[in-house]
């Protein structure tokens, strides 16, 4: 993989950070049941956006700008009706799963150096979509979100 095409992986990828970790805090308004599964992820999506923005300032790469980042969420938060759960965690599965392939990717193919970031991106992505497969079959995800945060030395704070 070339050094362009890497960086803009990362680039997007760290887009996708700062959009969750704004998306997860608003979902803990709109599903209040779950406003701890989702204050967990966004505090996930903020621990992985930060590593993934260390990378980006270690290639020089500007992140993407904060009004695409506001207008990205406000869009998905849109479309998101909060009487229908199962409904959104279908449509959510679906959108994790070809990201859960390109991080495994990303992992595999990745410079050595950037490896701990890359496993945070990779195995979160696979935590999301356990998370989800465990909320579809009917059983709290809460866990999975916090065996990741375990496995990372999360200790609390924001």
């Amino acid at each position: 993989m070339k050094i362009e095409e890497y960086t803009e992986k990362l680039r997007e990828a760290h887009f996708g950070e700062l959009v969750g970790e704004i998306l997860f805090r608003e979902m803990a308004i709109l599903f209040p049941d779950k406003a701890q599964d989702f204050q967990t992820l966004s505090i996930v999506e903020q621990l992985v956006g930060n590593a993934l923005g260390e990378l980006l300032e270690r290639y020089e790469v500007r992140p993407v700008e904060n009004a695409r980042v506001i207008e990205l969420t406000r869009h998905l938060l849109a479309d998101i009706q909060p009487d229908d759960w199962n409904g959104w965690l279908h449509q959510f599965r679906d959108v994790l799963k070809p990201f859960v392939q390109e991080f495994d990717d990303l992992y595999i193919h990745g410079p050595s150096s950037d490896l701990v970031q890359l496993r945070l991106l990779r195995d979160h992505e696979r935590m999301l979509l356990s998370y989800v497969d465990l909320e579809i079959a009917g059983h709290n995800g809460l866990s999975v979100i916090q065996s990741l945060l375990e496995s990372f030395n999360y200790r609390g704070g924001r």
